[in-house]
């Protein structure tokens, strides 16, 4: 190089031009650029990573979160199932105390009176009963031992019939579902079981009085053919289970 800054080969003793020497920069520079690419390629990696971890962990909570709501479902589930258990457990067993109630000469106490007589029979009621007299039996032969409670309308009727008069408790219940059904009632007759004696019984709903009426006809080792009536606005009421206190002698 002289003092123009022109430089020479130092083979040949020709002037270099100054092209080549700015291909030689630019290659320079063109030379450090793969340095650069790999650090913006680690770069990406970790980013890539990253976003997976991130996805990972998403999916990872979104497949926890059905179980924790079947679990919870399914002890729903559970405690519906044991409250419709103990719910129907406590119905029927009140169902079988109304029955024992009435069916049970042990209850004849403050809360329960006996009714009845010799060839009747007797029954175990309430013992806020009071004596009820049909007005349709006024002046009549029939001396109906008869109760209500006084007021929701439900009556029991104790009776019976020597055989002169009714031969069997088959006759009596064929009776009585002729009566209904003049009386525009669809009556239902079976067989029935009154605390140990075989019988009939004989239902029926009066619509216009919103009243249902239960006969029972049966026969006893005193050779007399027992006639009982149950009759009020609720067939499901325990007072219809009166009839299981049914006994000859008190």
């Amino acid at each position: 190089e002289n003092s123009e800054g022109s430089a020479f080969c130092t083979n040949c003793g020709n002037k270099l031009e100054q092209q080549t020497i700015v291909n030689t920069k630019e290659t320079s520079n063109v030379v450090s650029t793969p340095s650069s690419k790999k650090s913006n390629t680690a770069l990406i990696v970790i980013i890539i990573m990253m976003v997976l971890l991130v996805i990972g962990g998403i999916i990872a909570i979104i497949l926890l979160l059905p179980k924790g709501d079947n679990n919870n479902n399914n002890q729903s589930n559970n405690q519906e199932t044991n409250n419709s258990y103990s719910y129907n457990n406590s119905e029927t067993n009140s169902a079988n105390n109304n029955e024992s109630n009435y069916n049970s000469s042990a209850n004849t106490n403050d809360k329960t009176q006996v009714i009845g007589r010799d060839t009747y029979g007797y029954l175990t009621i309430p013992s806020n009963w009071l004596p009820f007299k049909d007005v349709d039996t006024i002046g009549t032969s029939f001396d109906l031992i008869q109760y209500t409670d006084n007021s929701d309308g439900y009556i029991v009727t104790l009776y019976r019939y020597p055989k002169s008069q009714i031969p069997s408790a088959i006759d009596g219940a064929n009776g009585s579902t002729k009566s209904l059904s003049s009386e525009g009632v669809n009556p239902i007759m079976s067989s029935a079981s009154i605390n140990g004696y075989k019988g009939y019984q004989v239902s029926g709903f009066y619509k216009e009085d919103d009243i249902w009426l239960y006969v029972w006809w049966f026969e006893a080792e005193d050779d007399y053919i027992h006639y009982v009536a149950i009759e009020g606005p609720d067939n499901t009421s325990s007072f219809f289970k009166i009839i299981n206190s049914f006994k000859l002698k008190n």
